[in-house]
Order: structure tokens, then sequence, then C-alpha cells
């Protein structure tokens, strides 16, 4: 196998970690506001400067918000993160995938719906060094979620080869799979964590655990 001929396009959320339990999508959100208030504001004001800033969550512009309401940059950023890291857990596996595939020389690539800080954190807390990707494909910089086509067909010209060459790996069949696949990739895993969910064609793969990938592309 030539390894270096192989493009990796891989999610975070659900796939290197994951949220104990439920968590809310606004719990920055709602963190900010409780630093709006410790820092004076009143609730009233800020709730509704929350609600003026809900239609930036899917950049997750937080900056804006941070910077825009002068709350202290790396007193809020530190408290975000040190909130968001508890919630966090890690799919050891899918780690354990990443740094095989690194090993053996694969180009690797994050896609994710998260934003790039986002994506920075939750890298760190799986113990992944940011630099071992080639690019990370965040919604800052991506303009949306792969949900959307308009993503993919922004991001597979920009990996330098053949969609033919690209493999996505993830734990959403339609947003790592199926879509993806309209674009010519070559190969979809899908991991399923304990799912029941049947591989629909014999271009996706849904596997129990991440480390097979690294067996298949063997």
């Amino acid at each position: 196998m030539d390894w270096e001929k192989l493009y990796f396009l891989i999610d975070i959320d659900g796939t290197i970690t994951d949220y104990h339990g439920e968590i809310k999508s606004s719990f920055v959100l709602e963190f900010i506001q409780r630093v709006m208030v410790e820092r004076g504001m009143t609730e009233e004001d800020a709730a509704a400067k929350i609600r003026e800033a809900t239609h930036n969550v899917l950049r997750w512009d937080y900056s804006e918000l941070i910077f825009g309401n002068f709350l202290p940059w790396d007193e809020t950023v530190r408290a975000i993160k040190a909130e968001h890291q508890k919630m966090l857990r890690v799919h050891t596996d899918t780690v354990q995938m990443i740094r095989s595939l690194h090993d053996n020389g694969a180009k690797l690539h994050i896609i994710s719906n998260n934003p790039y800080w986002g994506c920075r954190w939750k890298l760190e807390r799986a113990g992944l060094d940011p630099a071992i990707f080639r690019q990370i494909f965040c919604t800052d910089f991506n303009g949306g979620c792969k949900s959307s086509p308009d993503v993919w067909k922004f991001v597979l010209p920009r990996l330098g080869t053949e969609a033919k060459n690209v493999i996505t790996v993830g734990d959403d069949l339609n947003e790592d799979g199926l879509i993806p696949q309209k674009f010519g990739v070559g190969h979809s895993f899908i991991l399923k964590h304990g799912r029941n969910i049947p591989s629909p064609n014999a271009n996706i793969s849904c596997i129990e655990n991440a480390t097979k990938i690294v067996e298949v592309c063997h």
C-alpha cells in the first residue's frame, strides 16, 4: 500500500471525541452570559446580548461576542476551555488509528462542524498534535457544516488530489458517508459505536472499531 497516496478527511465530534451525556449546543453562549453577569452586567442585559449573538452560532463567532462586550479575552477563553474540556471523553481507538495512519505516511485532514478553536481544543483533549493534520477544515473556513454539499465542493478541490483517493472517517452516515460519496470520494468509514448501522453499499463500511481502518488499508 502506498500510504502517501491516501488522503483522509476525519471528523471530530463522535469520532475523535464525544461529550459526556447530553450537552446543549448553546453551552458556550450560556457560559459567556454568566461571565457577563459576573463582570457587572444585569441578567436582562446579558440575556439580550446573547439573543443578539445567536445568529452567529454557525460560525461560532464567540471572539466577536467576547471583544464586543469588553470581556477579558484570556480569562474568558481559559474559563470556557476548562469547562469545555471537562465535558469531553476520547475515542481511544480513533486516536490509535490516526497515529498509525500518520506513522505510515498517510495524508491526514480534519473536517468538522466545529470552529477552529473548538477543533484545536478537542484535538488537544485527545492528545493529538494539530500539526499532524495538513489542513483543519472547520466552519470558520468552510462557511458551513458537512451537511451542506457546498462544503464538500469547497473542501475536496483543496486537497490536491482526485476525489477517488480520498477516504472519509466519521460517525454520521449521511454527513460522513452518503454526501461525500456523491462527490466521488474513494471510500467512507462510519464508526458505529454500538449502534446498528448496516453498510448501505460497497463504498461505505460501517465498523465498530476505528483501528480496523488501518488493517483494511494495508
